[in-house]
């Protein structure tokens, strides 16, 4: 099992931080893409496409569960 470190934000609030998970921790992927309509370029008109992806993981203790929910946001440009 991974070491659980407690590390201060500068809202002065706890923060968990996992230096290494588990590697029987549940992983939840979600991946959040655009519509065609919503990624036409304002200015020209024509479909951006995916440049990247940014990647964002939150932890989620449930009692005697814990799941890592990676959330997918395809960047687009043209």
């Amino acid at each position: 099992m991974g070491e659980l470190t407690i590390r201060s934000a500068q809202s002065q609030r706890n923060l968990l931080e996992w230096d290494v998970l588990p590697e029987n921790v549940e992983v939840v992927e979600v991946e959040h893409t655009l519509s065609e309509e919503e990624r036409r370029c304002p200015e020209c008109g024509e479909v951006m496409q995916p440049i990247g992806t940014e990647v964002q993981e939150k932890i989620q203790i449930v009692p005697a569960k814990i799941i890592l929910h990676r959330m997918a946001l395809i960047r687009t440009a043209t």
